[in-house]
Parts: structure tokens; C-alpha cells; sequence
């Protein structure tokens, strides 16, 4: 990962392991991930994506389509909601993006 300033942090199993992994958000938009190793040490994989265009506090992760794997929304400068799905071979490429801002 970057040694960016931080805006916020979570852990959450993003490859379906059943460990906690961390997942970083900079104040620049990349997100970035360490692995939690069976031994209870990290393996840090390093930036997965930008989302430059990403509010300050406005991204989160959750597995939010049932697969098992943490994906990441976040809301845009313009109130858009995005969505980063992931899967078994990492972040897709290009966001799923919803015009309506969510409730918030």
C-alpha cells in the first residue's frame, strides 16, 4: 500500500478465506489491501483501484452482491453512486455507476 495519509480503514474477508483482511482507503482515492496470513501476519498486495472522484468519507465495502467477496460503493463529487465489485480474480475494471445518490 501507498504511505498516503489514511481517510479511513476496515476489515473485512475480501477473498472469501474466512480471515479478516484490511482494506485502506487514502485521501488521494486509491484503495489499497494487506492479506491476512494463517499465521497472523499480512501480506500487503498493494493500490487495487482509484476512485479520485469519490467524496471524502464516502466509501465503504460489504459483500453487497452475495458472493462471498468484499466489494466497495462509493458516491462522486456529483452524488452518483458507484459500485466495485470483486471476485476471485480481484476489483472489476469499470464501476458499475447509478446516476441517484442513496439515502444517506
Amino acid at each position: 500500500m501507498s504511505d498516503l495519509d489514511i481517510d479511513d480503514f476496515t476489515f473485512r474477508d475480501t477473498n472469501s478465506d474466512g480471515k479478516k483482511d484490511l482494506i485502506v482507503y487514502h485521501l488521494d482515492g486509491t484503495v489499497g489491501m494487506a492479506l491476512a496470513r494463517t499465521d497472523g501476519t499480512m501480506l500487503d498486495i498493494g493500490d487495487l483501484l482509484s476512485v479520485r472522484d469519490a467524496e471524502k468519507g464516502m466509501v465503504r465495502s460489504g459483500d453487497f452482491i452475495g458472493d462471498g467477496y468484499a466489494d466497495i460503493v462509493y458516491v462522486d463529487s456529483q452524488g452518483a453512486l458507484h459500485q466495485v465489485t470483486h471476485d476471485i480474480n480481484g476489483p472489476t475494471e469499470n464501476p458499475m455507476k447509478y446516476d441517484t445518490a442513496p439515502v444517506l
